[in-house]
């Protein structure tokens, strides 16, 4: 299994793969296209899960994981504790 986090901004993505045992397999920053996400699950083996946090654009993403049978979780910054409960200074 191949856990994958997505970072989705307006135009671009960062993505970071981590394999069943906890080893890191790689990060990516892509631009926002089907066609090179396509290729990047084709280098990974295996299935693959994916978390992404809830954005104002994650329909299309949701679509294409969808299609390809990828178990795509969204995640809420605010319930996230480790987000919600980090000491930022200002």
């Amino acid at each position: 299994m191949t856990y994958l986090t997505i970072d989705l901004h307006t135009l671009n993505m960062t993505i970071c793969a981590v394999s069943s045992n906890g080893k890191r397999i790689g990060e990516w920053k892509l631009a926002n296209d089907t066609a090179l996400l396509n290729a990047l699950i084709q280098e990974l083996s295996g299935p693959v899960k994916a978390v992404m946090e809830a954005t104002s654009s994650w329909y299309w993403l949701a679509d294409w994981a969808e299609s390809r049978d990828i178990e795509l979780v969204l995640a809420h910054a605010k319930m996230l504790k480790t987000i919600a409960y980090a000491k930022i200074p200002i």
